[in-house]
């Protein structure tokens, strides 16, 4: 471990720091507001550093008590999916994996509904196949649920001790999007969540 003292603005310090570092990961510690009304983190050097760097921010809110055994993925099927599955893959070997994709309940046909959730269950495995899970300890889900809700209660049901999720992003002069899920997600869990943001070229 090595110890650095800058002189700046705390956020842009440590992405300063994490770029020349080449990190992969930073770790920042966060508290639930008080006040329900009050919003999560407002202004922080944690929401700082999710908006403007381009790196994984590790939320935390918990005493470590060991490493992470269920972490909860949720996946939108887009290219941030198998960066954050490859960035979870091999760091948390001991973890179980819930890799999750939501779909809004329709009042459909049944039989074209069942087909469906079978093409979106099939791209998930495909998803799964490209980052090289295994799934003797990953498992794939298709729920049927408004993705934020959703992915709480799963959060909540399967005592999951870390949400791992995609982020969407824009760089310079315009700051990064979380997304209304991500943002949603991070503002109402009571655990750890992992962002990961898109890959920048």
């Amino acid at each position: 471990m090595r110890r650095v003292v800058r002189i700046g603005k705390a956020f842009d310090e440590l992405i300063q720091i994490a770029d020349s570092e080449h990190a992969r990961l930073i770790v920042a510690g966060v508290h639930r507001p008080d006040r329900p009304i009050e919003r999560f983190f407002l202004g922080s050097t944690a929401e700082r550093i999710l908006r403007h760097g381009g790196h994984p921010v590790l939320l935390a809110r918990k005493v470590a008590r060991g490493p992470y055994r269920r972490v909860l993925v949720p996946v939108d099927l887009g290219d941030v999916s198998l960066r954050l599955l490859l960035f979870v893959r091999d760091p948390l070997p001991s973890a179980d994996l819930t890799v999750v994709h939501f779909v809004p309940r329709l009042r459909r046909p049944g039989e074209e509904n069942r087909a469906w959730r079978e093409q979106v269950s099939a791209e998930l495995k495909e998803l799964a196949r490209a980052a090289r899970l295994d799934l003797s300890r990953a498992t794939l889900e298709v729920g049927e649920a408004d993705a934020r809700a959703g992915i709480l209660s799963l959060a909540e049901t399967r005592k999951a001790d870390l949400v791992a999720m995609g982020t969407q992003g824009r760089r310079g002069i315009k700051r990064v999007l979380l997304g209304s899920v991500a943002e949603y997600v991070i503002h109402g869990s009571r655990g750890d969540i992992l962002a990961v943001p898109p890959q920048h070229t």
